[in-house]
């Protein structure tokens, strides 16, 4: 199917635009490596990145059919017979990048050179919503379209629309709380200290002062979010739900011992040699994953626990029939219904509903020999599997407006080896309805 869009567009895209490399050369010629591994500047670039205009009467593309040292952005109208113009600096500065619609698509939030904007349609108008140093990201709009999610420095903002208010939703920290230090460290001390409270009656009632200021502070100070420190973990893949009441993120923990190997460059500016960091060795130690959901109401953070997913303690298929000449088959059985612990798993997502009610995450082990789709239960650390161990990726997931119903649609290199509660039709779509 998507193959076919691609073919489409293409074909509509040349017979619009009437490439002129089409006609650079009448007499065909044979094919060799020469030929094949040509410079596209003889022989002609061809248009890339096709896009539709906000507004649907242009086509926007890349293309270089001056033999420029990069492409350029061309438009081209939807009316047959007109000629593809180049974009002028001033008019790609302007453009909308792509973003996230709301349910009407008559407002677009996106994300440029670091900046959140608020594009309208059908006025066009553009409203910058940050200009800051610091880079604002993944904007969305929330569930009742009045404000919008984005994230900054690894925390979740909302800004709304009306006020123009915004508003910190997270407050994710590295490292630890600070100890208090106003708790001696010993029952020595404490005692010192108390002797000392008893004789000084100054030291006495200035420690009454503080301790009113502060509560009185505490009482006044408008709600802000309960800090979570994650420690020497990295966070990321920060996802809030449309109705703001939960963010799905990901803590990583480095692999520890695993040295990377390093390529010599050997063509540089500087004329010396430069060592570049590649991937590590096959076997080394991997980095582990931990999925966690922050309940904002109840200001409740928990963790996504993988343990109970199907076939999670499964041992590969590769690794029984490699045994099967030394190994008796009840030896073999006992392989491959469990081992001991667990896979390490990834969880990829959710993808929400448009009512924020339902989330799908993808999970893959680590190994890449098993994938499930899973449905999370957003109040607990649990959920529902609907699909089971699929090999190699390549699966479309949306979920229809509602949160009824699933569509995942298989491309090539899907094989199924469980599946629980999917009715296939036609052969390269599944729907599942919870």
């Amino acid at each position: 199917m998507t193959y076919l869009k691609t073919v489409t567009w293409l074909s509509v895209l040349i017979s619009i635009i009437q490439l002129p490399v089409l006609a650079q050369s009448n007499s065909s010629q044979p094919l060799s490596v020469e030929s094949i591994m040509r410079d596209p500047g003889w022989m002609g670039h061809f248009p890339d990145q096709i896009r539709w205009a906000e507004n649907s009467k242009h086509v926007y593309f890349n293309w270089n059919p001056e033999n420029n040292p990069d492409d350029s952005l061309y438009a081209v109208s939807v009316i047959p017979g007109e000629k593809p113009q180049k974009v002028s600096p001033e008019a790609r500065r302007a453009m909308p990048a792509s973003g996230n619609w709301n349910q009407a698509r008559t407002q677009k939030v996106y994300e440029k050179y670091g900046d959140l904007f608020l594009y309208s349609f059908p006025g066009g108008k553009v409203q910058q919503i940050t200009n800051t140093l610091e880079r604002e990201s993944n904007p969305i709009f929330s569930l009742s379209e009045s404000s919008i999610y984005f994230e900054k420095d690894d925390n979740i903002y909302r800004w709304d629309i009306q006020t123009g208010l915004t508003e910190q939703i997270t407050d994710f920290r590295s490292g630890k709380p600070r100890v208090s230090q106003g708790e001696p460290a010993n029952e020595q001390k404490k005692w010192v200290q108390q002797q000392e409270l008893g004789l000084m009656k100054v030291l006495s009632e200035r420690k009454e002062s503080q301790a009113e200021q502060q509560q009185q502070i505490q009482r006044e100070a408008p709600k802000r979010p309960e800090t979570y420190y994650y420690g020497k973990k990295q966070i990321s893949s920060l996802s809030i739900s449309p109705d703001g009441r939960f963010v799905v993120f990901r803590l990583t923990t480095p692999a520890q011992g695993a040295d990377r190997t390093t390529v010599p460059s050997y063509i540089q500016e500087s004329g010396y040699t430069q060592e570049l960091t590649a991937y590590p060795k096959v076997g080394s130690p991997q980095p582990s994953y931990e999925t966690l959901i922050y309940h904002i109401p109840r200001d409740t953070v928990y963790e996504v626990s993988p343990e109970n997913l199907p076939g999670i303690t499964e041992i590969p298929e590769f690794m029984a029939m490699n045994s099967q000449r030394t190994r008796s088959l009840e030896t073999q059985e006992t392989e491959q219904s469990e081992t001991t612990s667990p896979k390490p798993v990834i969880m990829i997502g959710p993808t929400w509903s448009d009512d924020g009610i339902h989330a799908v995450m993808e999970i893959r082990s680590q190994d890449f020999k098993d994938r499930w789709i899973a449905a999370l239960d957003l109040n607990t650390d649990s959920y529902a599997v609907w699909i089971i161990n699929m090999m190699k990726p390549g699966l479309v997931v949306s979920i229809f407006p509602g949160g009824r119903r699933m569509l995942l649609e298989k491309v090539a290199g899907f094989r199924e080896k469980r599946n629980s509660g999917i009715n296939q039709k036609p052969a390269d779509i599944l729907i599942y309805t919870p």
